[in-house]
């Protein structure tokens, strides 16, 4: 008899450990949908920038998904440059490291007369990239104009990135970028492109995930 009680002692357990169990999950089925976003939720989470009004020779900053979206209209002189200019060839072991969209021929972007780079805002900071590293370089501006950068080289408007632009020099080391994005020596990393397209109304919209083009 003993024996008996033990056993139904033991499964009323068991019953109420399982009736236990079931109403966390159902209590917390609520909670785990809002947390799930709905199908196709992230394919949708993206930006779309009017450049309708941005001018030729203007390098300006949007607001992106998560980091701040870099737009340069480049000029008609600068669209027939960089079908001539050969770029700096990125060392191996530096361009392995780049999170880039690619796109083909010099222009590395969807449109030849824009270019779309991106940056890693941290705590009001520009981040750009050295290798394997990210480099706090300051703050992102255009020059404009024939440029002398390093190695004797010659930029049609020069991308770049310093804290103190009054003691800037074109021809050192460091974040200066011809309007491809692409760096003037071969330790940096080029501009990170994320992936975007252009809508039917021409509207430049950022995408989380690549899209095909």
């Amino acid at each position: 008899m003993f024996k008996n009680s033990f056993n139904k002692i033991t499964w009323l357990k068991v019953i109420v450990v399982v009736l236990l169990c079931l109403g966390i999950i159902v209590s917390c089925t609520p909670f785990v949908k809002f947390l799930k976003p709905p199908l196709g939720a992230l394919e949708k989470w993206q930006v779309e920038i009017d450049l309708s009004t941005h001018a030729i020779g203007e390098l300006k900053e949007y607001s992106g998904i998560v980091d701040p979206i870099w737009v340069y209209r480049r000029t008609s002189e600068q669209i027939t440059w960089l079908d001539t200019h050969e770029p700096t060839v990125v060392a191996p072991f530096i361009l392995k490291h780049s999170d880039s969209m690619e796109f083909n021929g010099k222009y590395r972007s969807v449109k030849k007369e824009f270019f779309v780079f991106s940056e890693w805002r941290y705590r009001d900071k520009t981040l750009l990239q050295v290798g394997n590293s990210w480099n706090n370089c300051g703050r992102i501006k255009y020059i404009e104009g024939n440029q002398k950068v390093i190695n004797n080289q010659t930029f049609n408007g020069v991308i770049a990135c310093l804290h103190d632009f009054n003691k800037f020099q074109l021809d050192a080391w460091g974040h200066i970028y011809d309007v491809a994005g692409n760096a003037s020596t071969k330790h940096i990393v080029p501009l990170s492109v994320p992936y975007y397209e252009f809508n039917k109304k021409g509207i430049l919209v950022i995408t989380p995930f690549p899209r095909v083009l």
